[in-house]
This record gives structure tokens, sequence and C-alpha cells, in this order.
């Protein structure tokens, strides 16, 4: 059986998270998984972040990743993107630039860490109740 390349990886992590579909988001993590995002403090495990990850789909409607990059050398992966959401308050699309370095292990996202403006996102979820 062949192993997802670190590349398809990267890929599916972005479009399961464009799916809005929390079991397939959570079989791109490896049963180690561990995030640290400027948006919270500390690290999270795989339910932990499929949870916050579910908060915001429903928090800020059509929550979306819009990839431009990604770079891989062996088993790490960076991706480039913005994350998009579309407001509807006032019709606007809301964008903020994100970078994530991911380690892959047996196929599956081993290690996550996310660089963004959180104060952006933070913002976000709270003028929309979040």
């Amino acid at each position: 059986m062949r192993t997802t390349t670190p590349s398809e990886a990267a890929i599916e992590y972005v479009n399961a998270y464009n799916s809005h579909d929390p079991e397939r988001l959570r079989r791109g993590y490896h049963t180690d998984f561990e995030v640290s995002n400027p948006i919270w403090e500390g690290t999270r495990n795989a339910d932990e972040t499929v949870a916050f990850i579910s908060h915001v789909w429903d928090t800020l409607p059509g929550s979306r990743f819009e990839l431009y990059n990604l770079s891989v050398d062996g088993d790490t992966a960076l991706l480039e993107f913005t994350v998009a959401w579309d407001d509807p308050r006032d019709g606007t699309t809301k964008r903020t630039p994100v970078a994530d370095v991911f380690t892959i292990r047996d196929g599956l996202l081993y290690n996550l860490r996310a660089y963004m403006d959180a104060s952006t996102f933070h913002q976000w979820m709270d003028e929309m109740g979040g």
C-alpha cells in the first residue's frame, strides 16, 4: 500500500478544511498530532483541534483556506495561504495571511506550527459571536 506523500497530505488538509467535514479533517491527523497556533495558548491534540475548527466553521460563514504556495522538503511541508470568510453583515470577504509548517509522519499530519496575526482572527470571532 502506497503512503501519502507530504504534498498530498498537505493538500488534503486544505481540502478537508474547505469541505467543513470534521471526520475528513480528523482522518488526516496522526494519532500523536500536536499543533501550536498563536490563536490559543500552548498546544492542542487532534480532537481538540477538530473541535476548535468546527467552532470556526460555525462562526465564520464560508470559512476557507485559499492556498497560494506549497513547498516540501523531505517530511516537512510549508503552506502559505489566506484564511477567508464571507461576512454576511456587509457582503465582503475577509482575509488574513497564514503560514503553516507541517511535519508529516506515516502519510499523516504529525506536527503543525501556525503563524498568523491572531488579533485579526480573535476580532472576527468576537464580532460574529464565537
